[in-house]
């Protein structure tokens, strides 16, 4: 990811003529390491509409995924 995000910044940055730091601290990423990581951060974007007020369960925001099956490899 810091390969993209750098050659992104360069390209960006080169056709502007600016130099020095493109991302904000707040953007960054974290490898998650464990399935529990994983789901934990789904849950964690799939409550972001509820904390914002805008539904009262995450399932009945149109563009989540909350509430729906789980693909599975095998079919």
């Amino acid at each position: 990811m810091k390969m993209i995000k750098g050659r992104f910044a360069r390209q960006y940055q080169g056709r502007r003529g600016q130099r020095g730091a493109l991302w904000q601290s707040r953007y960054h990423e974290e490898a998650l390491q464990t399935d529990e990581a994983l789901w934990a951060a789904v849950e964690y974007v799939h409550h972001n509409p509820v904390a914002a007020g805008l539904v009262s369960n995450p399932a009945e925001y149109p563009w989540s995924s909350a509430g729906r099956p789980i693909p599975t490899l095998s079919g």
